[in-house]
């Protein structure tokens, strides 16, 4: 439903439930409209505002929780693409195509289709995209202690990109 009808359908109840406390106030025995049991009837609508109020926070702070939850995810993961990125241009010359690969990995994964390219990479067997990358860092012939560091810590940091790319899909 849309917010406009439900919003209808709200306004409909509180209005039909309205005439019909009007409508039973003339059925009512006097000896129920004293003012003890005004004073029940405003104490059970104070629960029931107080229980609302409460739902209606912990509603709000899950929201709030989840949300900051998948924000940090992401941030961590820009941060890690751009470390990987730094890393592997250190390396030297010979990663520019991985260096590209990732680039266009990420383009992906920002782009509108993000949601749909995953679920078809999760058909699919062969690794595609940005499991190729982890693949091409492994390919990498190290010549000095240097790169052979460096490959391994942007070995890891891929590993690391994909789990919480995995993590933020899921």
């Amino acid at each position: 439903m849309a917010s406009i009808e439900i919003a209808a359908l709200i306004f409909c109840c509180l209005f039909v439930g309205a005439l019909a406390g009007m409508g039973l106030r003339g059925i009512i025995p006097q000896t129920h409209l004293d003012a003890d049991t005004r004073d029940l009837i405003k104490l059970g609508v104070g629960l029931i505002g107080t229980m609302s109020a409460l739902v209606l926070g912990l509603l709000v702070a899950s929201t709030k929780g989840s949300y900051d939850s998948k924000r940090t995810e992401l941030a961590q993961m820009a941060g890690n693409a751009i470390l990987l990125d730094r890393m592997l241009a250190h390396y030297g010359m010979e990663t520019g195509d991985i260096r590209d690969a990732l680039r266009r990995a990420i383009a992906d994964m920002v782009g509108t289709d993000g949601a749909k390219n995953h679920l078809e990479q999760l058909d699919q067997a062969a690794p595609v995209g940005r499991e190729v990358l982890f693949d091409k860092i492994q390919n990498l012939a190290p010549h000095t202690d240097a790169q052979r560091n460096v490959q391994a810590q942007a070995a890891s940091l891929a590993i690391n990109l994909g789990q919480t790319r995995w993590l933020l899909f899921a």
